[in-house]
């Protein structure tokens, strides 16, 4: 990040995206685009502020199939190494947890998220209505709890996945039309994509009362990378499995568990992760039932047998 104007340490949680990271609400953010986006040298985007000079990395975001990470797996050299130990971190806020590491940890966090790598409130509201990003920071289940921290990483998720210079700015973001990895879904979780975001900047950790958030000091900002994972909703009210159906229901819930670990454990043998903190994806309001979860968890190690990976329930 470029040199950044001084702000004051407490943020609101509500208001954080005008009042301090880029200076406008994200309504406007989504009106004018361009004007607060850039891409380095390397093609990387960083979000602009409206003052003109502070930048906020986004990181770097791809959705690969999880056949195409085992295949990138099996093109590299590994040494065997005997498996360590997953942990369980109970009752932990993966928000206050993700501001708490360094980037020498090397963290991978795996996001609940939705198979478009957002956490959209409900299947009736577009990535596009304008508090999405915003809302994570007053959301505190599991996807907005990682995400909040890492604004611009989010941003770049939801409202700029297609990034093209030459194309217009308004074709950049997903809408209830255009998402990203959500026509994905198969049978055969090899066919399935998760969400890899590599180098995301912490900047927020959670703040002493609800309506706030606490600004990391520059140079206590951490990078980690997220993968952001899926399961199919068996609690959805529009999309209620059929009972003549129970059966290719089990085997699509049974793949998308699959595909959401084993491309989190891929992903962390790729990048050389050395923590992975993993969730219980397709829990809670999903309705995928914990004891399927928790014994699928361990099954696709693979290449990360050498990542410590810690189960943040």
């Amino acid at each position: 990040m470029t040199q950044p104007q001084p702000f004051p340490r407490l943020v609101s949680a509500r208001d954080w995206m005008r009042e301090f990271f880029l200076g406008v609400s994200e309504p406007h953010l989504l009106a004018d685009r361009a004007r607060h986006v850039v891409c380095d040298g390397g093609g990387e985007l960083c979000f602009r502020h409206a003052d003109g000079e502070t930048l906020w990395r986004a990181g770097r975001f791809e959705c690969p199939t999880v056949a195409e990470l085992r295949r990138r797996l099996a093109e590299q050299q590994h040494v065997a190494v005997d498996a360590l130990p997953i942990t369980v971190a109970d009752g932990v806020d993966i928000g206050r947890l993700q501001a708490s590491l360094t980037t020498e940890d090397r963290a991978l966090v795996q996001v609940a998220s939705n198979f478009n790598a957002l956490e959209v409130p409900s299947r009736g509201v577009p990535p596009d209505y304008g508090g999405l990003v915003t809302g994570y920071a007053t959301d505190s289940t599991q996807g907005p709890a990682a995400s909040f921290g890492v604004p611009a990483a989010s941003l770049l998720r939801a409202h700029f996945p297609f990034f093209d210079g030459a194309a217009p700015a308004s074709s950049w973001g997903q809408t209830a039309e255009r998402q990203d990895a959500a026509a994905a879904v198969a049978a055969l979780s090899g066919r399935i994509r998760v969400g890899w975001h590599v180098d995301a900047e912490v900047v927020f950790d959670r703040g002493p009362s609800r309506g706030t958030l606490a600004l990391l000091p520059e140079g206590e900002r951490p990078l980690v990378d997220q993968v952001l994972s899926a399961a199919v909703n068996l609690n959805d009210p529009l999309n209620a499995p059929r009972s003549d159906a129970r059966e290719t229901t089990r085997r699509l819930v049974a793949a998308a568990l699959s595909a959401a670990y084993e491309g989190a454990y891929l992903a962390a043998a790729l990048r050389g992760n050395r923590l992975l903190l993993l969730t219980l994806v397709g829990g809670g309001v999903f309705g995928n039932d914990e004891a399927a979860i928790l014994d699928i968890l361990p099954h696709y190690r693979r290449g990360a047998r050498a990542v410590g990976a810690v189960l943040v329930a």
